[in-house]
């Protein structure tokens, strides 16, 4: 059984708003009752508006989770408007310290939380797993926070003015990550204690047993501590890992927890 997680509410700081909770997602031809907690966890991630592959690729992880006894893997971020997109951004530009260079008069490259910024998204357009343009807005991106940068220790990063200029210019490049298109979801370390370990077991497995086409982005070194995974695609053998009881993969069990 998977472990339940308590305290929803201290996971509030990933960047969702409300509280944790369990949904419901429709479950491919074949795989009901394949594992007992079919109910997925999330952070008020938006779950539903994700690809169909997306949704198959957050089960596969539950119940993998299920098969080998690690914590309910919690979903930290799913589908993502401009507008919900600019808020996680901020706050990671924040938490690299964006904001006390800008005091020391440090930008572009100089700057950690630019500097950091810049190479996620131009890693990750590179990777094909974000949306084209993304390394050049992101370059734009900061230029902007940077001018309209607030005190370090401010609630909030920048000013008002270029909050809303930073959802106006995600809208127009048709969005810089993949969550504007369904395709990516987080799994944030405050949500999968401790440091999400069984995250990097299931997305090991994953890859490893060609259960499904991904691209994990290891985001654990910066602040919020993260996975991100772009999902393109469930494999023949993805699918029929989860029409495929637990109770029949009890070897997988016993190989994987005695490495």
């Amino acid at each position: 059984m998977k472990l339940l997680l308590e305290n929803w509410r201290q996971y509030l700081n990933e960047g969702c708003d409300t509280e944790l909770g369990k949904e419901t997602l429709p479950l491919p031809p074949g795989s009901k009752g394949a594992w007992q907690d079919q109910d997925i966890a999330c952070n008020y991630a938006d779950v539903h508006a994700v690809t169909s592959d997306a949704k198959n690729f957050i089960l596969l992880m539950d119940k993998l989770a299920e098969l080998f006894n690690y914590p309910e893997p919690v979903v930290t971020s799913g589908y993502r408007n401009a507008r919900r997109q600019t808020g996680p951004m901020l706050n990671i530009w924040k938490q690299n310290n964006g904001p006390e260079d800008i005091a020391l008069g440090k930008r572009g490259a100089d700057n950690r939380g630019s500097a950091y910024i810049i190479q996620l998204y131009q890693g990750c357009e590179d990777r094909q797993a974000c949306v084209a343009g993304a390394g050049e807005l992101a370059v734009n991106l900061t230029t902007l926070w940077e001018k309209a940068a607030n005190p370090p220790g401010s609630k909030t990063a920048v000013s008002a003015e270029a909050y809303e200029k930073t959802v106006e210019m995600i809208e127009a490049n048709g969005g810089i990550s993949k969550h504007q298109e369904g395709e990516s979801i987080d799994y944030g370390f405050k949500s999968n204690p401790p440091e999400a370990t069984h995250i990097k077991k299931m997305l090991d497995y994953i890859d490893s047993h060609n259960l499904a086409n991904m691209t994990p982005i290891d985001e654990t070194t910066s602040k919020p501590q993260h996975w991100h995974v772009t999902v393109h695609g469930l494999t023949k053998e993805g699918v029929e890992f989860l029409q495929t009881p637990n109770s029949e993969l009890q070897g997988e069990q016993q190989s994987e927890t005695s490495i």
